[in-house]
């Protein structure tokens, strides 16, 4: 028996007025997962995908608008925490690369009174400049380090213990 002439049989056969009115799908359903094998018109894997997602895109239910609105989220979300990482520098690095430039800076180291620095605080960065806080034994400077040009742009601070000729500069 065809299986064309079998669907015409199931659907033609006439039921009780009891019978629920989607019998006759679960029935052919039943039957079909039973033992009659359907053969997929698509022998070409690629047609059979394109079919599939055809059908997932064209389909009543809005499952599709939740798999795009949820992909489209989670990317943005791995965007946001990829650029944040790669930005971020540990403050040991950004205090590392400040005492580096206020130590060849010999205007700088100059009015520190060539002393070693004891605390150095960055406090701020913002458009890759640096305000930090240097202490001395007998000092205390705020400073402005351009972070980009490896330079002090601007310091502030005083020094105990200057000379007649320091004071004079």
């Amino acid at each position: 028996m065809e299986e064309k002439e079998f669907f015409n049989k199931l659907e033609n056969n006439r039921l009780e007025a009891k019978e629920v009115p989607s019998h006759r799908r679960q029935l052919r359903s039943a039957l079909l997962s039973a033992g009659l094998k359907r053969r997929s018109p698509f022998r070409n894997p690629v047609a059979k995908a394109a079919n599939t997602a055809a059908r997932i895109f064209t389909s009543r239910q809005p499952v599709w608008r939740v798999m795009v609105a949820s992909a489209l989220v989670i990317s943005l979300a791995g965007i946001f925490f990829a650029s944040r990482s790669s930005t971020a520098r540990a403050p040991e690095e950004e205090e590392r690369q400040v005492v580096s430039i206020l130590q060849n800076d010999s205007e700088f180291m100059h009015a520190f009174g060539g002393e070693a620095f004891t605390s150095v605080k960055v406090l701020n960065i913002r458009d890759n400049v640096a305000t930090a806080a240097i202490s001395g034994t007998t000092c205390n400077f705020l400073t402005f380090v351009d972070l980009s040009a490896g330079k002090v742009t601007h310091y502030n601070g005083n020094r105990e213990g200057f000379t007649e000729t320091e004071k004079a500069e």
